[in-house]
């Protein structure tokens, strides 16, 4: 069996038989629309150097971590993933030609 990952950063609850997840951030329960809450990987250059020692205890113990930040909406997810890339969706997404 494999190991379980332990959260470093944000964790969360999701109650699969009752479509609802339990905020953390609020500490109230809220009804699942569609796949929120979405966990993003936090980068390890945002890490301060925390990447490399936890992977050497994971190298030396065997127990997984992860470090997640957790979004409890889809816009917030999407915003978080837009600053991470560093792009602007208004130049991505703009039609050639258009002003």
């Amino acid at each position: 069996m494999a190991p379980r990952a332990i959260a470093l950063l944000d964790d969360y609850r999701v109650d699969d038989f009752t479509s609802e997840y339990f905020d953390f951030n609020t500490g109230e329960w809220h009804h699942r629309d569609g796949e929120v809450p979405i966990a993003v990987p936090v980068p390890a250059d945002e890490l301060c150097g925390l990447a490399a020692i936890v992977a050497e205890i994971e190298d030396i113990s065997g127990v997984r971590f992860s470090a997640d930040n957790v979004y409890y909406s889809e816009a917030e997810a999407e915003a978080a993933w837009w600053e991470s890339t560093g792009a602007d969706p208004d130049e991505v997404f703009a039609i050639p030609g258009r002003p």
